[in-house]
């Protein structure tokens, strides 16, 4: 079965990969479906006297048992976050649940690779960085900006998600017991698969760790709901001095690693904050003693407990998140709630076109006989374009004008080129001041004047984005206490301009310790994702019959996220046979 499976040495792109993966797994369900999931589902009788009723329960029940209980977690987090620790503690979590761990370092092929790659790597991967013979002997500030560039050269040579296809192989063979390429494995790989697909085995895979967004692409869509990416957020400067304190390194050098690990312009390159954003639950590390009982928590919710229940930042994030689906930005959805500091919800709000009478465009339908056209980007011309977008331009050819006039009839330069240049290279590309879009914050803001609500003084603002240097002005202004937001935002120069009245990176969350006295809090959410709210918290059946309270017995947990250890199509041909010996088609 040799067509179903891959590694590093053979050059696959995200594409062709899933092809693969797809055609082999289909393959192996029609080979091994009836000497396991019919035998599995063979519950139907075609006995007349058979209770209809107890038929269909029956056969639901059976198809559910095939939930599987194997859970693979991938990690992803800044230099410095503190991975290695929080797997370990998973680790020991998970194993007290009854479960076998098992931790895989994408590092681990870098590292197996170095010998055979090093002299292949041009000045664009290594950014001038010397190798010795032996990765052993490199110091701190070369061994990370090897395995950044080796990453590179191997995400561009091979597939970008090729770190992750070194971790499905792992995988595959940890199931198996064995490895893959073994001839003596192939004769046996049906029946030693179809064992492998044993629905009680209680297994995590812990994956060290993603920097690229197809290497989380690859993992979510061949194991959908028993994939997990849990983000590690940690503040840089407390990063910084853990590097600092177990290495010698000079601040300098240690901030131009931690730079190409947040976010390189390279398909291939280091992407830590794009990956960060896919995240369904997310840690903040500030210190492993606060970040033991959260652990607990998210092991016990991965396990469907029942009874735990959102957090008050949890449901506060998820509702900006449900207020960012009413946006019609073309450009992005942001939703911001405030909550006051009795956890009460005040406002919502999200960036769209204001439109006369107060709030935005969402809102025409609470106008009635409204006139009013629909203006926003979303609703016109296909041809329309962004008006930011559109000032920018402008300023573009402004700059273009400026230049030819200066310079004059010069061969030696080209005006286009420079003007290009200029506007890449500068922060010119970065202004957000010509949008007609009122941002999120400033939505839940006014919505909250608007209404003659409540005080804003001491309240919570959640936002899904981290809030530009405008909002971030007027969140201060309004008294707004603490901020917590999920995606970063590049362009704000909220941290240049408003250090003296926010603090960026409190190593307590409590907005009344000494260090957090007459300052803004302004924090990485850490909770289960929005995207996940629903599925993980959703209603279970959590009452018996006689009205007393269900017991959650971990030994018969079930994630809460169900996977099938089956495909669809084997339980189409599953029933489709039963079927028809229930009704004696064909006899």
């Amino acid at each position: 079965m040799t067509f179903l499976l891959f590694t590093y040495t053979v050059p696959f792109d995200t594409k062709t990969l899933l092809f693969v993966v797809w055609f082999g797994y289909t393959l192996n369900h029609i080979l091994i479906r009836k000497s396991n999931t019919m035998n599995t589902l063979s519950i139907v009788s075609s006995d007349a006297d058979t209770d209809n009723k107890t038929i269909n329960k029956s056969l639901i029940e059976k198809i559910k048992s095939r939930y599987t209980n194997e859970i693979i977690i991938a990690f992803s987090g800044m230099m410095g976050s503190g991975i290695s620790g929080m797997v370990k503690t998973f680790e020991k979590k998970f194993k007290k649940k009854g479960y076998d761990t098992k931790h895989l370092k994408l590092s681990d092929l870098i590292k197996d690779k170095y010998s055979s790659v090093k002299n292949n790597l041009s000045d664009n991967y290594l950014h001038y960085e010397d190798l010795n013979t032996d990765i052993k002997k490199l110091n701190y500030y070369e061994y990370i900006a090897v395995q950044q560039s080796i990453g590179n050269y191997l995400r561009e040579k091979y597939s970008t998600s090729i770190l992750s296809q070194y971790a499905l192989n792992m995988i595959l063979n940890n199931r198996i017991g064995a490895d893959i390429h073994d001839k003596d494995i192939e004769e046996k790989f049906d029946s030693i698969l179809a064992t492998a697909k044993d629905e009680n085995i209680k297994r995590v895979t812990f994956i060290d760790s993603i920097k690229n967004l197809d290497e989380y692409n690859l993992l979510k869509t061949v194991y959908n709901n028993m994939f997990y990416l849990i983000g590690v957020l940690c503040p840089e400067r407390i990063r910084i001095d853990r590097i600092l304190k177990d290495n010698d390194i000079g601040e300098k050098k240690l901030q131009k690693l931690i730079d190409r690990d947040k976010k390189e312009d390279l398909d291939s390159g280091q992407q830590t904050l794009k990956v960060l954003q896919e995240s369904d639950i997310f840690l903040r590390n500030i210190s492993l003693e606060t970040s033991n009982d959260s652990i607990e928590r998210y092991v016990d919710l991965i396990l469907g407990e029942p009874y735990l229940r959102p957090t008050v930042d949890e449901f506060g994030m998820f509702t900006a998140q449900a207020a960012a689906q009413q946006s019609g930005c073309i450009s992005r959805q942001v939703g911001a709630s405030i909550f006051s500091e009795y956890n009460d919800i005040i406002s919502t709000g999200c960036n769209d076109a204001p439109i006369f009478g107060g709030g935005h465009y969402s809102h025409l339908s609470m106008i009635p006989d409204s006139e009013l056209k629909d203006n926003r980007c979303c609703s016109l011309d296909s041809d329309y374009k962004c008006k930011n977008t559109e000032e920018l331009d402008k300023i573009r050819e402004d700059i273009k004008t400026v230049v030819t006039d200066e310079i004059g009839e010069t061969p030696k330069i080209d005006p286009d080129k420079l003007s290009n240049a200029i506007f890449k290279n500068t922060r010119i590309k970065s202004l957000i001041e010509f949008s007609k879009a009122v941002h999120a914050e400033m939505d839940a803001i006014t919505t909250a004047a608007r209404n003659g609500c409540i005080s804003l003084r001491g309240a919570t603002l959640y936002c899904t984005t981290f809030p530009c240097h405008l909002c971030a002005t007027n969140i201060i202004a309004s008294g707004i206490k603490r901020v917590f937001y999920i995606e970063p935002y590049l362009k704000s120069l909220a941290i240049d301009l408003h250090d003296d009245q926010v603090n960026f990176e409190p190593k307590n969350i409590d907005p009344n310790d000494s260090e957090n006295k007459n300052r803004v809090l302004f924090l990485p959410f850490e909770g289960v994702a929005p995207k996940q709210y629903l599925n993980i918290f959703k209603s279970c059946d959590r009452k018996e019959k006689d009205g007393t309270k269900k017991e959650y017995d971990i030994k018969k947990a079930i994630p809460a996220l169900k996977q099938m250890v089956d495909s669809y199509t084997d339980y189409e041909v599953l029933i489709s046979d039963s079927f028809k010996d229930l009704i004696g088609i064909g006899e």
